[in-house]
């Protein structure tokens, strides 16, 4: 299982206060990129969010972490770090 297939296959993930991030194959006008997948993070009623398309779980970790979402990027970090070693 690959980056994308894996995070696709998830709900989501949520911090301990409440932001959430999932992901999409497509963005909400419905489009699909030639590449990537689209990040959703949702910070609720403090901020709104943010959508990003994301080409590699490291640009997911710097769209994470480049808005703060520390905790977040790690929650799903060790979740895929665990399904790495089950896979391969």
């Amino acid at each position: 299982m690959n980056w994308k297939e894996y995070l696709l296959s998830c709900r989501g993930w949520q911090d301990g206060i409440g932001n959430t991030v999932s992901f999409s194959q497509t963005n909400l006008l419905g489009e699909i990129p030639e590449e990537g997948i689209w990040l959703f993070l949702d910070e609720g009623l403090r901020c709104g969010g943010r959508n990003a398309c994301v080409l590699s779980m490291e640009e997911v970790e710097q769209v994470l972490l480049g808005c703060g979402k520390k905790e977040l990027w790690n929650i799903l970090k060790e979740d895929w770090e665990r399904v790495k070693e089950d896979v391969f």
